[in-house]
């Protein structure tokens, strides 16, 4: 066996396993990363890369607007209406479920195109309860879990269902289409009263779902589209984070995200058009849920005709209820009371810009054509671990 120290912190090689031992005082902190064999292209060090904790001043936002006092209506006397300075009549949220930020590379050449021609977040953290169902309440409603009480990452009935206001119910009750595509039963559960009006379940492969979304997406009238894959997850619990089996899932994921690209882009109106492509967390070894960097660090995409100018990457730290919150502002709809999630301004076209329709279409294709499709092992099903 052999060891190294510094500062409190020590790695110690035990047959096939890595562990991180982290002493202050008498206590003792253990994370089990696998050992480096089949950890895909970025080697054993991206596994347990910058195992930190986010500091807690930077994850928890202020209250935007009078906070929620119990027992009121978080919607209680505002008038659910779109302004006519809205900047997007669609919104399409696409969350890849347990995808990494540093596990886009060469495989991923959608997003990297997504990227290169919209904007992105370097930072962008998910919630402390790093799992699915909490952190998609988070996304959906601009809260943590002390608003929304989705604490349970199940499909059983103690889970229950999401007790704060989501975009759902929100952009509904304007009068505006809500649709939801997942991968994932267990996301009923944020539908709320009044919420999402259209729930398909395509499966764990990204394909079936995306498949739904292409079928939909010609006839979508204004309103709300969110997109669920659960590919990525799965792999991650299977074979365990940035592992080759996780890196072909990503890269399947790549592919149906690049799918659902050119059916907006085919859609037509891509100037009023708002994608925004994320994750609910990230993962270590074959698991997530702490506080640890690699389970809370997601990616954030913004792109489309309502998204800032291309290419641009900033450095305020994102977390995931601001979704909800950008979400609403591109569509010109009013937030919950108490929200506290913040749109990011920096990711959407001010409403005065002026936006060039053909050259948004253009720039779309030139961007589709730039992302070729890459060629991925088939896949054949495997029990969804339900994480």
């Amino acid at each position: 066996m052999t060891g190294c120290a510094m500062k409190g912190l020590a790695l110690v090689k035990l047959g096939r396993a890595r562990v991180w031992l982290w002493a202050f005082g008498a206590s003792l902190a253990f994370v089990v990363a696998p050992y480096a064999r089949a950890n895909g292209p970025h080697g054993a060090s991206a596994e347990v890369a910058a195992v930190t904790e986010e500091p807690r001043s930077t994850a928890t936002p202020t209250v935007v607007g009078s906070p929620v006092r119990a027992g009121e209506d978080p919607l209680g006397g505002i008038a659910l209406r779109s302004s006519s300075d809205r900047i997007a009549d669609l919104v399409v949220i696409v969350s890849i479920d347990g995808l990494r930020p540093d596990a886009l590379g060469p495989g991923t050449p959608t997003m990297n195109m997504l990227q290169r021609t919209g904007v992105s977040a370097v930072h962008a953290w998910t919630i402390d309860l790093s799992t699915t169902l909490p952190s998609h309440a988070s996304m959906v409603s601009g809260v943590d879990t002390d608003l929304h009480h989705i604490t349970i990452n199940s499909n059983r009935d103690e889970a229950g269902i999401i007790a704060y206001p989501t975009i759902f119910r929100i952009a509904r009750g304007a009068g505006l289409e809500t649709s939801m595509f997942v991968g994932k039963r267990k996301l009923q559960r944020l539908i709320d009263e009044g919420g999402a009006e259209r729930f398909e379940f395509g499966g764990v492969f990204c394909e079936n779902v995306a498949r739904r979304v292409v079928a939909y997406l010609p006839g979508a009238r204004r309103g709300v589209v969110f997109v669920h894959f659960a590919d990525v997850d799965r792999a991650g619990h299977l074979r365990g984070w940035m592992s080759r089996v996780y890196h072909e899932a990503v890269v399947h994921a790549d592919q149906c995200t690049g799918d659902i690209v050119r059916a907006l882009r085919e859609r037509g109106s891509l100037d009023r058009t708002l994608l925004i492509v994320t994750s609910d967390h990230g993962g270590h070894g074959r698991s997530h849920g702490t506080r640890l960097e690699v389970d809370r660090r997601i990616p954030w995409i913004a792109w489309g005709g309502a998204a800032s100018r291309p290419g641009l990457r900033f450095t305020r730290p994102v977390h995931t209820m601001d979704t909800a919150a950008t979400a609403l502002d591109a569509l010109g709809l009013p937030h919950a009371r108490g929200m506290t999630g913040r749109p990011i301004r920096e990711a959407l076209r001010h409403p005065r810009e002026a936006t060039d329709g053909a050259t948004t279409e253009r720039h779309a294709r030139a961007g589709t054509r730039g992302a070729p499709r890459v060629a991925a092992p088939a896949r054949t099903p495997a029990p969804d671990p339900a994480q």
